[in-house]
C-alpha cells in the first residue's frame, strides 16, 4: 500500500501518553504496514530529513529492510527502502548472516 498526499492528513497520530513516540518509531510502523518509503517522502510524511541514518539504526536492531536504488525524470538517484512482502511477520533472524546479540527483529 502506498499513501498519496491526501493520505497524509487521515495517517494516525502516534503519540501514546505514557511512552515518546519518534520519527524513528514512526518510519519502522510505516514500513511494517507493508509501505515502502523514500527520503522525500520520509519528509513530507514524518519531518524525517535524515532517512538513511534512521534505516541504518533499525537494521542494526534487526530489521530486514531492503534498499532499491531509482531514478527520477531528471536523472537523479535516490534510495527506496521496504521490507519484502515474503518476509513480513515471520522472524527473521536466521535470514540474517549474522544478529547483534539482543537484538529483536519486527518483520
Amino acid at each position: 500500500m502506498r499513501f498519496t498526499a491526501s493520505d497524509i492528513r487521515q495517517l494516525p497520530q502516534h503519540h501514546p501518553t505514557s511512552l515518546r513516540w519518534t520519527q524513528r518509531d514512526s518510519i519502522k510502523s510505516f514500513l511494517l504496514e507493508g509501505n515502502s518509503i523514500t527520503p522525500l517522502e520520509a519528509l513530507s510524511l514524518f519531518g524525517a530529513y535524515r532517512l538513511a541514518a534512521h534505516i541504518e539504526v533499525l537494521r542494526s536492531r534487526g530489521m530486514f529492510i531492503v534498499t532499491t536504488m531509482n531514478k527520477d525524470a531528471t536523472g537523479r538517484s535516490y534510495a527506496r527502502y521496504h521490507i519484502p512482502a515474503d518476509l513480513m511477520g515471520k522472524n527473521i533472524n536466521h535470514y540474517l548472516p549474522s544478529t547483534p546479540q539482543g537484538a529483536r527483529c519486527y518483520a
